[in-house]
């Protein structure tokens, strides 16, 4: 019953893996047709030769099952950068100017005041805050 249940599994997994690199690899319908097909094909094929028993641990092994599923997807990677220009030249696109940004240059010198505040100003002078002030809202009278 596992055996069943993980060929269904493994099938759906690969199906998805298809479907996925044929959107990923390809941007026009009939590139992604082509790529699901090769892919298909691939599926096929990997599917044949593992029922013929090359793939098991007494024919190949896991070496072998890594590559019937490497191998291909790289040359599909490869094929699929050489025709949708993966490797073209750089384009003659200008690209835009940076966008302006006003600035201004600063100087040394005295601001004057425009008005006078009143009162005195103590700057530097550390103030302590005590919890022994009293407040006239804290005072209470009892009648």
């Amino acid at each position: 019953m596992f055996d069943i249940l993980s060929t269904a599994e493994l099938t759906v997994s690969a199906s998805i893996a298809v479907a996925f690199l044929s959107l990923a690899m390809a941007q026009t319908v009939g590139r992604r047709v082509a790529v699901l097909v090769a892919l298909g094909a691939w599926f096929a094929l990997v599917l044949a030769i593992g029922a013929t028993g090359a793939l098991s641990p007494a024919g190949g092994g896991a070496p072998a099952l890594g590559l019937a599923v490497a191998l291909p997807v790289a040359a599909l990677v490869s094929a699929s950068c050489a025709t949708t220009g993966c490797a073209h030249a750089p384009s003659k696109h200008v690209a835009a100017p940076p966008p302006y940004v006003a600035t201004t240059l600063a100087s040394a010198g005295t601001i004057a005041p425009s008005e006078q505040l009143a009162g005195v100003v103590a700057p530097y002078q550390n103030v302590a805050i005590q919890s022994s002030l009293t407040e006239p809202a804290d005072e209470q009278t009892l009648s």
